[in-house]
């Protein structure tokens, strides 16, 4: 599956990590995330304090 959306890798981090859309606004991965449980991805972010700046990443809360 990883192929078909062209990508070359999938990293999992914790909801408290600190994440930055494009547009500067930044929040915790589980405050980007959405009420209805739904996958949400942003574009062009940076994460954790440091900044790092990555192509995207998909938010989605996982079952119980």
């Amino acid at each position: 599956m990883l192929l078909e959306w062209g990508w070359d890798f999938v990293i999992r981090f914790c909801d408290r990590i600190h994440v930055t859309n494009a547009k500067g606004e930044t929040r915790t991965a589980k405050e980007w995330g959405t009420s209805t449980g739904h996958a949400k991805m942003l574009a062009d972010v940076r994460v954790t304090k440091e900044r790092q700046p990555i192509p995207a990443i998909v938010t989605v809360h996982a079952k119980a």
